[in-house]
């Protein structure tokens, strides 16, 4: 497992009350026995910022973090614990979004009319996945060898689109089912679109 921030005690320069206008005043402060340098930095609107001094790298930091002694969160190796923590179904999720987006841009690419409320106008009951088989027909203004391409492109997208599904439905067996009604809803509806 890796070690995150938020399971180490921490010190904020922000939250100590420092005071004082000359640089000279303080070099050094101590926090629980620790004796930590500090340093200021002169804004460019006036007075002093307080930085603390990481024993390890000498770099100016806001924030130490408490081990063996105070040090800075690159010196001590830790990570948010956003950074660290995505399971499989996270990734997946991510992935999935990812090639939706990417389906419905390369569908408004080629035909802006046909996908303007496409759900809400000409089917208001039906299910989201319905939209994935839906291809836009040429537009006039297209070249064929372009339309093949992106309708390539996109039956593609689409075939990716239920692999990660159908890894998704592995790692979350409960929501397969659902998922399965979807999907065949869709397909009987783009069956019905085709005749």
């Amino acid at each position: 497992m890796m070690n995150t921030v938020e399971s180490y005690n921490k010190i904020d320069i922000a939250d100590l009350s420092i005071r004082g206008t000359d640089e000279g005043i303080k070099q050094h402060i101590n926090i629980n026995g620790h004796n930590i340098k500090i340093t200021p930095t002169r804004p460019n609107y006036g007075g002093l910022r307080w930085w603390f001094v990481c024993p390890s790298c000498h770099k100016r930091k806001r924030t130490l973090y408490l081990s063996d002694d105070y040090y800075c969160r690159k010196c001590l190796g830790l990570n948010y614990k956003s950074q660290t923590y995505r399971s499989n179904y996270d990734v997946l999720a991510d992935e999935y979004i990812h090639l939706l987006h990417d389906i419905y841009k390369l569908k408004w690419k080629i035909d802006q009319h046909a996908m303007q409320g496409f759900i809400n106008v000409y089917e208001p009951n039906l299910p989201a996945y319905a939209t994935l088989y839906f291809i836009p027909d040429k537009p006039y203004t297209m070249r064929q060898t372009t339309y093949d391409k992106c309708v390539d492109k996109l039956l593609g997208m689409i075939e990716q689109l239920g692999q990660v599904n159908r890894l998704a439905m592995g790692i979350n067996k409960e929501r397969a089912e659902i998922v399965q009604e979807q999907y065949k809803a869709a397909y009987e509806y783009q069956e019905k679109q085709d005749k």
